[in-house]
């Protein structure tokens, strides 16, 4: 219930922001330089309230990202994701004397 009210209170934040805007926006006559300089500034207001909205609302905007494939994803640990059975950790435990760990060249 309150995460629906934090929700509604941002839009209404949003509503707020993207009326005065307008308001300040349309109160300007020096933006009435016909090259439409009012009305591109209108519709990105438009177009930046929307997309506010959707962030919001966790409304999906662009691609899908596919965790398997996408390097940054794959290598981090996503709860309720398997890793990759054929990514190996080797075993520096063992007391093999061919291998040194600690050798400088």
């Amino acid at each position: 219930m309150y995460d629906a009210f934090v929700k509604r209170e941002q839009a209404d934040r949003a509503l707020f922001e993207r009326n005065a805007y307008i308001t300040g926006l349309l109160a300007n006559t020096n933006l009435d330089d016909g090259k439409q300089t009012k009305s591109r500034m209108l519709e990105s207001v438009d177009i930046d309230y929307q997309n506010v909205l959707r962030s919001i609302y966790n409304i999906n905007i662009g691609d899908e990202v596919e965790f398997d494939q996408d390097p940054f994803f794959k290598a981090m640990k996503i709860p309720g994701v398997e890793p990759e059975s054929d990514t190996t950790v080797p075993d520096r435990t063992t007391d093999n004397p061919d291998i040194d760990i600690d050798q400088v060249e």
